[in-house]
């Protein structure tokens, strides 16, 4: 098998469907890059699971020659790091309800240890998992940027992926090719911070990496904007910028970069904001329709919620604190609903609460209550100290819902560090909170600082009487759970009030800070992780507000072969520093305090809170004066502070009137009951068929995938099953010694009630008596296989050849036998010496069209992991199926 040296090597006609204003003439495009989707070729990819697991009718496509549109969603990282988070799935599911008749498909940055192999294989390195086809051939690429040194992996993919880098550059090579080069918008978290990939980002209209830029929020509204983008993605040149403009037209938060945004009588820009309406909703109406695709990889059973949309807060360091805002919240109807239907949907036995701080929901405990009735487990993450601690019985509630791990963001070593930060965080309320978490033994406890290199001795005199204080907790309780402390450096982010703050950019008031604090916590027996990384923060805090010369430098670190993967490359931030010092970049204008006018980056836009509020702020903190948030409590509302986020009176009204329900005696005692039942749910077993195409899933995807099959043909059962798990081929001794297996495979499922054993049958599964104490137990280890009847297909190696494998790998295994042929097999007959390892107990050679096949009989210590290694080192392509199964279930 061989691959095409370069993404343009081979072509095909592509035909597009005529639409009125979008009709378009046949154009080459690449075939699929077929090594990402053959198991021998991408056996060390990192990715590989997401190759062999999906497909071009994935992701509710269309095929690829009939799709309307074809859609690359991008992420920056490695899908390692960001499979967690829900960008690119939140725009899949806003696109899919829009563009039915769209192909959408999924890129990741390649690992470093794996970009030197897709070289090799001619495969560009921004693909599509289900499509294995290069950027190139998508219509339109929409980047989800999530931070700051994500940049500087853009340009290595588009060099690596035949994109020219700039938006100039790629109009003269559609021109001088004859077909556009896709429509590249880049949106995410990190937009307002991506500035660095202008030539002008004060001003707009120079060239630039991207096409556009979205900034804000797109809920409801990304699906509709993609519909927009079609006529701009099909052309190029001055007919691609006039429809980008006239979209522009009716999406104010799109900038196209063409334009020059801060001139006199421009469009204005303004930041996006979500569907309205979301406190008044009942119903998962202000959801996606469509459900989120589930990937293939570890976290593929976790499904995540949005619960709220925005921060209440005003951290003056805080990126997402300014720029989401304002806070709203889903209703308690709304987020149930959704709940079911996701669970439904995607076959995901445990959700994640997305929300930046959970806690703030005025419904917070009826939400743990309901969601832990739906889910086998329920993760939420983030939430604030202050009101953990001042909310009734909200602790209680959350260690009636098995919470035990606990991240605490003081932020501030000293009070006054915290009013620097605006926190709103008092040395009570954080003693407060600790003293309540030790008390109920939490398990873990993880205290998380910012530095900001201005942090004096005075101020770490009162971080070491704090931690004086949380040691005498400890004692006064008589427990200890693990304690974590970690700092990290802080970054001026733009469009929050430190933007205006001095840079610091020396490494020695932060070691003092550092070692200072190290030193007090050993001294206590606490654990300190000190922040690493320094060049990595430097060169973020840079980009991040894009002084002169950022646009060259991107062009110049892509050129030296710099990337961030899990940390920057070697000498990437000296490179930068010489860089911009030669560029005269890091002058007293840049490093020094700035004045209100100073011309940040996107400038232009019109963010949520304004410019004045922000810099207002930056002089509270300068004086380390904090400022209450404006939202309510319970008897005590809240005062409007006029930051302008806020659209009309309502919006402020349910801000100010805002107050959390604690928990009482009876929802706590509800919640203690939900919880126990998970802890002895009924448990039974039954033996399914893994399908060919999960061969090489790992146990969360298969486990989701089967879950989803079995909901949609059991009417009810997403109501009743807890988890789906499988003992036998995706258990970790399955992975081990059945590596690649498909086939017949045993499941353990836990549920509220007994399972209806004829539904079950119905819906192809074999349901397995079981002993009362193997069923009654679902601590019990899983059941272990008892004998396996499985075949190998070999269709590329002879029998001749596959003999001698087995030969080998045989003696290498010290199980002694003899060869027979009868008709047309040959028989390997092992010595009862061999066969007591209980391993291989028999074995058959057949011939099967051009190769071979295989047929063993394996005992309960099965191993089969050698001979595929074997196989796999040889090149030889093996399907190993398993075809009976006995588990031993007494």
């Amino acid at each position: 098998m061989s691959w095409p040296a370069t993404t343009c090597a081979r072509h095909e006609t592509r035909a597009y469907h005529a639409r009125p204003g979008h009709a378009r003439l046949p154009v080459p495009m690449n075939k699929p890059h077929s090594a990402l989707k053959d198991p021998v070729a991408n056996a060390s990819l990192s990715q590989r699971a997401l190759y062999l697991c999906h497909g071009e009718p994935d992701f509710s496509n269309p095929s690829w020659q009939e799709a309307r549109l074809r859609v690359l969603i991008a992420r920056l990282s490695p899908f390692r790091d960001v499979e967690r988070s829900s960008p690119h799935l939140f725009l899949a599911r806003e696109l899919r309800d829009e563009l039915p008749d769209a192909f959408l498909d999924f890129s990741f940055l390649p690992q470093a240890r794996d970009r030197g192999l897709l070289k090799e294989l001619g495969v560009p390195l921004m693909h599509g998992v289900a499509s294995a086809r290069g950027a190139r051939d998508f219509d339109l690429v929409l980047i989800s940027n999530a931070y700051t040194l994500e940049l500087i992996n853009l340009l290595p993919l588009f060099a690596e992926s035949g994109l020219a880098l700039t938006r100039n550059g790629r109009a003269v090579a559609a021109a001088a090719e004859g077909r556009p080069y896709p429509l590249i918008v880049l949106g995410g978290s990190n937009a307002f911070a991506s500035g660095a990939l202008h030539e002008d980002p004060q001003r707009g209209g120079g060239d630039s990496f991207v096409d556009a830029v979205y900034f804000g929020e797109a809920e409801g509204l990304a699906g509709r904007l993609a519909r927009a983008l079609v006529p701009a993605a099909l052309r190029s040149g001055a007919e691609r910028e006039r429809a980008l403009s006239a979209v522009a037209a009716d999406f104010s938060a799109l900038w196209p970069t063409h334009e020059r945004a801060a001139d006199t009588g421009a469009r204005p820009v303004i930041q996006g904001r979500g569907a309205p309406g979301l406190a008044s909703d009942t119903e998962a109406s202000s959801y996606p329709k469509s459900p989120p695709p589930v990937l293939s990889g570890s976290e593929a059973s976790t499904v995540r919620l949005e619960i709220t949309q925005g921060c209440p807060g005003f951290c003056s360091f805080c990126f997402e604190g300014w720029e989401r805002k304002p806070y709203r919240e889903r209703t308690l109807a709304a987020v149930v609903a959704e709940a079911k239907r996701l669970k439904a949907a995607t076959g995901a036995d445990s959700l994640e609460v997305g929300s930046y701080n959970f806690n703030t929901h005025t419904e917070v405990v009826s939400l743990l209550s309901a969601l832990n009735r739906i889910f086998y487990r329920v993760n939420f993450m983030s939430q604030r100290a202050d009101i953990l601690a001042g909310t009734p019985g909200l602790v209680d509630a959350e260690f009636a819902a098995d919470k035990r791990s606990y991240t605490i963001g003081v932020e501030g070593v000293s009070q006054r560090s915290r009013d620097y930060f605006n926190k709103e965080l008092s040395r009570a309320e954080l003693m407060a909170t600790v003293s309540a978490l030790v008390a109920r033994k939490a398990r873990e406890i993880k205290f998380f600082y910012i530095l900001s290199g201005f942090e004096d001795d005075d101020d770490l005199d009162e971080f070491s009487r704090e931690l004086d204080a949380i040691a005498g907790i400890l004692s006064a309780h008589g427990s200890k759970p693990a304690m974590l402390f970690s700092a990290g450096e802080l970054v001026r982010m733009p469009f929050t009030p430190l933007a205006y703050e001095r840079l610091m950019l020396e490494r020695e008031p932060y070691e003092r800070i550092a070692g200072r604090m190290a030193s007090e916590l050993k001294a206590r027996g606490f654990e300190f992780r000190q922040p690493e990384g320094f060049d990595d923060y430097c060169l973020s805090q840079c980009l991040a507000l894009a002084p002169q010369g950022s646009f060259e430098l991107l062009k110049n670190l892509a050129e030296r072969g710099h990337s961030y993967d899990l940390k920057l490359s070697k000498g990437a931030w000296d490179f930068a520093k010489l860089f911009l010092s030669g560029k005269g970049a890091l002058n007293p204008g840049f490093l020094g305090v700035k004045p209100a006018d100073y011309p940040f980056p996107y400038g232009f836009v019109r963010a949520a809170v304004s410019t004045e509020f922000r810099y207002k702020r930056f002089l509270d903190a300068s004086a380390s004066r904090e400022r209450a948030s404006c939202l309510g409590d319970e008897g005590r509302p809240g005062s409007c502070l006029a930051c302008g986020a806020c659209n009309d009176a309502d919006e402020r009204a349910f801000l100010t009137g805002h107050s959390i329900a604690g928990a009482t005696h009876s929802a706590i005692h509800e919640l203690v009951k939900t919880m126990a039942g998970k802890k002895n749910p009924f448990v039974s077993f039954i033996m399914a068929d893994l399908p060919a195409g999960l061969a090489y899933a790992g146990p969360a995807f298969a486990a989701s995938r089967l879950a989803q099959s079995l909901y949609a043909i059991i009417p009810g059962l997403a109501d009743t099953l807890w988890q789906l798990e499988d003992c036998c081929l995706k258990s970790k001794d399955g992975l081990a010694r059945l590596p690649g297996a498909w086939g017949r495979s045993c499941y353990r499922l836990l549920t509220k009630e007994p399972l209806n054993p004829a539904l079950l049958a119905a819906a192809g599964c074999t349901p397995v008596q079981t002993e009362p104490s193997m069923a009654l137990s679902v601590s019990a280890a899983l059941p272990q296989a008892q004998s396996l009847e499985v075949s190998i297909s070999l269709p590329a190696l002879g029998v001749a050849a596959a003999r001698r494998l087995v030969s080998d790998f045989l003696n290498q295994n010290q199980m002694p036998h003899t060869l027979s042929k009868r008709d047309d097999a040959a028989l390997f007959a092992i010595a009862d010496k061999g066969k007591k390892r209980k391993n291989l107990l028999r074995a058959t050679l057949r011939e099967e069209g051009e190769g071979s096949c295989l047929e063993l009989s394996l005992g309960s210590r099965f191993d089969l992991a050698p001979l595929m290694a074997s196989l796999a080192k040889r090149g030889v392509a093996a399907e190993l199926r398993v075809r009976e199964l006995i588990m031993d279930l007494s």
